[in-house]
Protein backbone atom coordinates (compact mmCIF):
# COMPACT_ATOMS: atom_id res chain seq x y z
CA UNK A 1 0.00 0.00 0.00
CA UNK A 2 1.73 3.51 -0.73
CA UNK A 3 2.08 6.03 1.10
CA UNK A 4 0.08 8.63 -1.00
CA UNK A 5 -2.99 5.75 -0.70
CA UNK A 6 -2.47 5.71 3.28
CA UNK A 7 -2.61 8.98 3.86
CA UNK A 8 -6.51 9.40 2.14
CA UNK A 9 -7.18 6.09 4.62
CA UNK A 10 -6.23 7.43 7.31
CA UNK A 11 -8.03 10.28 7.28
CA UNK A 12 -11.30 8.75 5.99
CA UNK A 13 -11.23 6.88 9.43
CA UNK A 14 -10.43 9.58 11.22
CA UNK A 15 -13.30 11.43 10.12
CA UNK A 16 -15.38 8.63 10.22
CA UNK A 17 -14.41 8.38 13.91
CA UNK A 18 -14.81 12.04 14.93
CA UNK A 19 -18.19 12.10 12.95
CA UNK A 20 -19.18 9.18 14.89
CA UNK A 21 -18.40 10.15 18.61
CA UNK A 22 -19.41 13.58 17.29
CA UNK A 23 -22.93 11.88 16.81
CA UNK A 24 -22.74 9.79 20.05
CA UNK A 25 -21.75 12.75 22.42
CA UNK A 26 -24.56 14.61 21.89
CA UNK A 27 -27.28 12.56 23.45
CA UNK A 28 -24.98 11.76 26.10
CA UNK A 29 -25.54 14.83 27.27
CA UNK A 30 -29.06 14.53 28.68
CA UNK A 31 -27.78 12.27 30.64
CA UNK A 32 -27.27 14.15 34.13
CA UNK A 33 -27.98 17.74 35.08
CA UNK A 34 -24.76 20.12 33.18
CA UNK A 35 -24.52 21.41 37.07
CA UNK A 36 -23.12 18.04 38.05
CA UNK A 37 -19.84 16.50 38.18
CA UNK A 38 -20.89 13.51 36.45
CA UNK A 39 -20.35 14.96 32.77
CA UNK A 40 -17.43 16.74 33.43
CA UNK A 41 -15.69 13.00 35.07
CA UNK A 42 -17.33 11.55 31.57
CA UNK A 43 -15.90 13.38 29.41
CA UNK A 44 -12.14 13.15 31.40
CA UNK A 45 -12.25 9.71 31.50
CA UNK A 46 -12.78 9.80 27.71
CA UNK A 47 -10.37 11.94 26.68
CA UNK A 48 -8.01 10.13 28.89
CA UNK A 49 -8.40 6.79 27.17
CA UNK A 50 -8.17 9.08 23.92
CA UNK A 51 -4.45 10.15 25.07
CA UNK A 52 -3.45 5.78 25.60
CA UNK A 53 -2.78 5.16 21.95
CA UNK A 54 -0.51 8.10 21.52
CA UNK A 55 1.19 7.54 25.23
CA UNK A 56 2.11 3.83 23.68
CA UNK A 57 3.21 4.83 20.60
CA UNK A 58 6.93 4.96 19.67
CA UNK A 59 6.95 7.64 17.18
CA UNK A 60 10.05 9.93 18.07
CA UNK A 61 9.21 13.95 18.58
CA UNK A 62 8.93 15.84 15.36
CA UNK A 63 11.54 17.68 14.10
CA UNK A 64 11.80 21.38 14.10
CA UNK A 65 10.00 23.48 11.81
CA UNK A 66 11.15 27.08 10.50
CA UNK A 67 8.33 29.23 9.88
CA UNK A 68 7.27 31.48 7.19
CA UNK A 69 5.81 34.68 7.28
CA UNK A 70 2.20 33.95 5.81
CA UNK A 71 1.45 36.70 3.26
CA UNK A 72 -2.87 36.97 2.55
CA UNK A 73 -1.82 38.72 -0.70
CA UNK A 74 0.50 35.70 -2.05
CA UNK A 75 -2.06 33.22 -0.99
CA UNK A 76 -4.65 34.98 -2.78
CA UNK A 77 -2.79 35.31 -6.06
CA UNK A 78 -2.03 31.39 -5.68
CA UNK A 79 -5.44 29.83 -4.46
CA UNK A 80 -8.09 32.28 -4.62
CA UNK A 81 -10.85 29.78 -4.56
CA UNK A 82 -9.08 28.03 -1.57
CA UNK A 83 -8.78 31.46 0.45
CA UNK A 84 -12.56 33.03 -0.18
CA UNK A 85 -13.47 29.40 0.56
CA UNK A 86 -12.08 29.36 3.70
CA UNK A 87 -13.55 32.37 4.75
CA UNK A 88 -17.08 31.10 3.56
CA UNK A 89 -16.78 27.88 5.24
CA UNK A 90 -16.06 29.89 8.73
CA UNK A 91 -18.62 31.79 8.35
CA UNK A 92 -21.05 28.62 7.74
CA UNK A 93 -19.57 26.45 10.27
CA UNK A 94 -19.57 29.56 13.08
CA UNK A 95 -23.45 30.15 11.93
CA UNK A 96 -23.94 26.70 12.26
CA UNK A 97 -22.97 25.84 15.94
CA UNK A 98 -24.19 29.83 16.92
CA UNK A 99 -27.83 28.72 15.76
CA UNK A 100 -27.53 25.83 17.91
CA UNK A 101 -27.48 27.93 21.54
CA UNK A 102 -29.29 30.74 19.81
CA UNK A 103 -32.54 28.63 18.62
CA UNK A 104 -32.40 26.69 22.02
CA UNK A 105 -32.72 29.82 24.30
CA UNK A 106 -34.86 31.61 21.90
CA UNK A 107 -37.29 28.38 22.67
CA UNK A 108 -36.48 28.52 26.56
CA UNK A 109 -34.92 24.63 26.21
CA UNK A 110 -35.71 22.90 29.74
CA UNK A 111 -33.87 19.77 30.64
CA UNK A 112 -36.82 17.14 31.22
Amino acid sequence: MSGYFFGFVSAAIYSIVMYAAWAISQPMVALAAPSEFVLFALVSICLSFALVPITLSRAGNPGVVLATRLRPGRLLAISPTALSGAFVMGGVVGAFFGMGAGGQSAIRFQRR
